[in-house]
Protein backbone atom coordinates (compact mmCIF):
# COMPACT_ATOMS: atom_id res chain seq x y z
CA UNK A 1 0.00 0.00 0.00
CA UNK A 2 2.80 2.64 1.22
CA UNK A 3 4.35 2.00 -2.85
CA UNK A 4 1.20 1.88 -4.78
CA UNK A 5 1.22 5.11 -5.80
CA UNK A 6 4.42 5.11 -7.03
CA UNK A 7 3.63 1.57 -9.12
CA UNK A 8 1.06 3.17 -10.31
CA UNK A 9 2.97 4.00 -13.96
CA UNK A 10 3.89 0.80 -14.10
CA UNK A 11 0.58 -0.92 -13.74
CA UNK A 12 -1.18 2.07 -15.19
CA UNK A 13 0.59 2.78 -18.51
CA UNK A 14 -1.19 4.85 -20.39
CA UNK A 15 -3.17 8.21 -19.97
CA UNK A 16 -6.44 6.92 -20.41
CA UNK A 17 -5.70 4.23 -17.57
CA UNK A 18 -6.28 7.14 -14.77
CA UNK A 19 -9.69 8.24 -16.37
CA UNK A 20 -11.37 4.62 -15.53
CA UNK A 21 -10.33 5.28 -11.65
CA UNK A 22 -13.17 6.09 -9.57
CA UNK A 23 -15.82 4.86 -12.23
CA UNK A 24 -16.71 1.61 -13.56
CA UNK A 25 -16.22 0.08 -10.50
CA UNK A 26 -12.07 0.89 -10.62
CA UNK A 27 -10.68 2.05 -7.31
CA UNK A 28 -9.59 5.69 -6.81
CA UNK A 29 -8.00 5.54 -3.04
CA UNK A 30 -4.98 3.29 -1.40
CA UNK A 31 -7.26 1.25 0.82
CA UNK A 32 -8.08 -2.20 1.86
CA UNK A 33 -11.06 -3.63 3.44
CA UNK A 34 -12.05 -7.71 4.24
CA UNK A 35 -15.64 -6.31 4.08
CA UNK A 36 -15.66 -4.37 0.48
CA UNK A 37 -14.70 -4.78 -3.22
CA UNK A 38 -15.02 -1.10 -3.57
CA UNK A 39 -11.32 -0.78 -2.34
CA UNK A 40 -8.37 -1.02 -3.73
CA UNK A 41 -7.53 -4.14 -2.10
CA UNK A 42 -10.28 -6.91 -1.05
CA UNK A 43 -9.22 -9.52 1.01
CA UNK A 44 -12.51 -11.61 0.00
CA UNK A 45 -11.08 -14.99 1.71
CA UNK A 46 -10.02 -13.67 4.98
CA UNK A 47 -9.46 -16.74 6.95
CA UNK A 48 -7.78 -20.55 6.54
CA UNK A 49 -5.33 -21.60 4.20
CA UNK A 50 -7.50 -20.21 1.40
CA UNK A 51 -6.77 -16.78 2.32
CA UNK A 52 -6.69 -14.60 -0.98
CA UNK A 53 -6.28 -10.94 -1.93
CA UNK A 54 -6.85 -8.78 -5.11
CA UNK A 55 -4.77 -5.61 -6.28
CA UNK A 56 -8.09 -3.94 -8.66
CA UNK A 57 -5.55 -0.86 -10.09
CA UNK A 58 -3.80 -2.79 -12.88
CA UNK A 59 -4.62 -2.20 -16.19
CA UNK A 60 -4.44 -4.85 -18.84
CA UNK A 61 -2.41 -2.59 -21.05
CA UNK A 62 0.87 -3.09 -18.35
CA UNK A 63 3.66 -5.47 -18.34
CA UNK A 64 2.29 -8.34 -15.91
CA UNK A 65 5.54 -9.56 -15.18
CA UNK A 66 7.09 -6.00 -14.11
CA UNK A 67 4.07 -4.97 -12.39
CA UNK A 68 3.49 -8.46 -10.66
CA UNK A 69 7.64 -8.27 -9.49
CA UNK A 70 7.17 -4.73 -8.32
CA UNK A 71 3.88 -5.55 -5.85
CA UNK A 72 6.13 -9.03 -4.99
CA UNK A 73 8.77 -6.79 -3.55
CA UNK A 74 7.19 -3.91 -1.98
CA UNK A 75 4.52 -6.71 -0.33
CA UNK A 76 8.18 -8.59 1.03
CA UNK A 77 9.88 -4.86 1.95
CA UNK A 78 6.40 -4.10 3.75
CA UNK A 79 6.63 -7.15 5.93
CA UNK A 80 10.27 -7.52 6.35
CA UNK A 81 9.91 -4.29 7.79
CA UNK A 82 7.21 -5.37 9.94
CA UNK A 83 5.05 -1.99 8.44
CA UNK A 84 1.96 -1.96 10.02
CA UNK A 85 -1.32 -2.36 7.92
CA UNK A 86 -3.69 0.85 8.15
CA UNK A 87 -7.16 0.26 9.58
CA UNK A 88 -9.40 -1.23 6.86
CA UNK A 89 -11.52 1.06 4.37
CA UNK A 90 -14.91 -1.11 5.66
CA UNK A 91 -17.60 1.47 3.61
CA UNK A 92 -18.60 1.03 -0.09
CA UNK A 93 -16.44 3.89 -1.55
CA UNK A 94 -18.79 4.90 -4.15
CA UNK A 95 -21.57 5.82 -1.21
CA UNK A 96 -19.56 6.88 0.84
CA UNK A 97 -19.91 10.26 2.38
CA UNK A 98 -16.88 13.09 1.46
CA UNK A 99 -15.45 12.61 5.46
CA UNK A 100 -14.93 8.85 4.97
CA UNK A 101 -13.04 9.57 0.95
CA UNK A 102 -11.15 12.33 2.23
CA UNK A 103 -9.43 10.24 4.55
CA UNK A 104 -7.72 8.31 2.58
CA UNK A 105 -5.47 8.84 -0.25
CA UNK A 106 -5.69 8.51 -4.02
CA UNK A 107 -4.27 6.85 -6.16
CA UNK A 108 -2.39 8.92 -9.08
CA UNK A 109 -4.79 10.42 -10.96
CA UNK A 110 -3.10 11.01 -14.41
CA UNK A 111 -0.33 9.46 -16.03
CA UNK A 112 1.73 12.49 -15.64
CA UNK A 113 1.14 12.69 -11.92
CA UNK A 114 2.31 8.40 -11.81
CA UNK A 115 5.32 9.29 -13.26
CA UNK A 116 6.45 12.16 -10.79
CA UNK A 117 5.78 9.86 -8.03
CA UNK A 118 7.73 7.30 -9.39
CA UNK A 119 10.43 9.69 -10.44
CA UNK A 120 10.71 10.74 -6.34
CA UNK A 121 10.30 7.13 -5.95
CA UNK A 122 13.72 5.68 -3.51
CA UNK A 123 11.73 2.51 -3.63
CA UNK A 124 12.09 2.41 -7.54
CA UNK A 125 15.57 3.75 -7.74
CA UNK A 126 16.45 0.78 -5.63
CA UNK A 127 14.86 -2.35 -7.40
CA UNK A 128 14.70 -1.17 -11.10
CA UNK A 129 18.10 -0.83 -13.16
CA UNK A 130 18.47 3.13 -13.53
CA UNK A 131 18.41 2.41 -16.80
CA UNK A 132 15.42 0.97 -17.07
CA UNK A 133 13.67 3.17 -14.76
CA UNK A 134 15.05 6.43 -16.66
CA UNK A 135 14.11 4.84 -20.32
CA UNK A 136 10.79 3.92 -19.48
CA UNK A 137 9.68 6.94 -17.15
CA UNK A 138 11.24 9.34 -20.04
CA UNK A 139 8.87 7.81 -22.66
CA UNK A 140 5.96 7.83 -20.37
CA UNK A 141 6.93 11.77 -20.16
CA UNK A 142 6.55 12.35 -23.69
CA UNK A 143 3.43 10.35 -23.75
CA UNK A 144 1.46 12.64 -21.44
CA UNK A 145 3.27 15.39 -23.04
CA UNK A 146 2.19 14.46 -26.57
CA UNK A 147 -1.81 13.62 -25.09
CA UNK A 148 -2.09 17.11 -23.25
CA UNK A 149 -0.35 18.82 -26.64
CA UNK A 150 -3.16 17.29 -28.75
CA UNK A 151 -6.19 19.21 -29.69
CA UNK A 152 -8.36 15.75 -28.34
CA UNK A 153 -7.03 13.37 -26.13
CA UNK A 154 -9.34 11.11 -26.45
CA UNK A 155 -9.14 11.20 -30.14
CA UNK A 156 -5.10 11.23 -29.86
CA UNK A 157 -4.95 8.07 -27.34
CA UNK A 158 -8.08 5.78 -29.79
CA UNK A 159 -5.63 6.84 -33.25
CA UNK A 160 -1.94 5.90 -31.27
CA UNK A 161 -3.41 2.83 -28.66
CA UNK A 162 -6.08 1.29 -30.68
CA UNK A 163 -6.53 1.88 -34.68
CA UNK A 164 -4.99 -0.23 -36.52
CA UNK A 165 -3.00 0.97 -39.45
Amino acid sequence: LSHIREISVFANPLPGSYRRFGSYEAPVAVSWSCANRSQLIPVPAAHGSDCRMEVRSPDPACNPYLTVALLLEAGMEGVRQGLPLPAPADFDFYNADDCHKASLPLLPQSLGEAVDAARKSEFLHRILPEKLLESYLGLKEKEWEAVQNSDDPVQYESQHYFEMI
